[in-house]
């Protein structure tokens, strides 16, 4: 008998884990919905057949919505701290992959160890600012003397692995102008790009991102990519 109330109480334990990681997340979904910019997540045509990836995951903003939408994401996300409330929305849900790494064009060694800046503020204020960390120690708002080393991963090793891509979203402080010419070679695998690009609020990056928009522009059709986002 006591076997059985204890298997029993296992059991009701489990099942209130589970909502409350439910509710986890539904709650994490209102608070994300508030922004514009996310919300234009929810009615963008994309294709369901195929996975998203999501570079600059953070603590899963743009995933969340895209797991209310059912799709498969892989999100990518080097900060140490934002990485562990990503992986905590996303426990258990199978379709949501987290991975703590940096992803950097093919050119840099396997594996390679990078430096992650982590804002100026960081310490002096309350407030999360690990969205402003970077990989581009020129970045304004960084302090190249307060940095994670993070793990690396290659673009092209990552989009091997898949047929197609549905979306590719890339929110990675300034990485973007090393990355896009890699993200360009895989065009014929990803169908969509959303990238936020940074030059407006750092001018010594304005050449890169011409630079990139004209690439884009050259390669892609308008219905293809947004390089407004955010």
């Amino acid at each position: 008998m006591m076997n059985k109330l204890n298997k029993n109480y296992s059991v009701f334990l489990t099942k209130l884990s589970k909502i409350k990681s439910i509710l986890y997340r539904l709650s994490f979904l209102i608070s994300v919905l508030r922004y514009k910019s996310y919300r234009e997540l929810i009615k963008l045509k994309i294709d369901k057949n195929y996975p998203v990836i999501d570079l600059g995951a953070n603590i899963g903003q743009s995933s969340i919505i895209l797991w209310f939408r059912g799709f498969e994401v892989y999100a990518y996300e080097p900060h140490p701290l934002a990485f562990k409330k990503l992986k905590k929305v996303f426990k258990d849900v199978q379709k949501i992959h987290t991975i703590n790494a940096a992803v950097v064009e093919s050119g840099n060694k396997y594996n390679e160890e990078k430096r992650l800046y982590l804002h100026k503020d960081q310490n002096n204020v309350d407030i999360d600012l690990s969205q402003g960390s970077s990989l581009m120690n020129d970045k304004t708002n960084i302090d190249d003397r307060t940095y994670y080393k993070i793990k690396t991963l290659k673009i092209n090793e990552i989009v091997e692995k898949f047929e197609k891509i549905s979306m590719l979203k890339c929110d990675i402080e300034g990485y973007e102008y090393l990355l896009y010419n890699d993200l360009l070679l895989n065009k014929n695998k990803i169908k969509y790009f959303i990238i936020e690009t940074h030059a407006h609020k750092n001018p010594q990056w304005k050449d890169n991102d011409i630079k990139l928009k004209k690439a884009f522009s050259k390669y892609l059709s308008k219905d293809r990519y947004d390089l407004n986002w955010h």
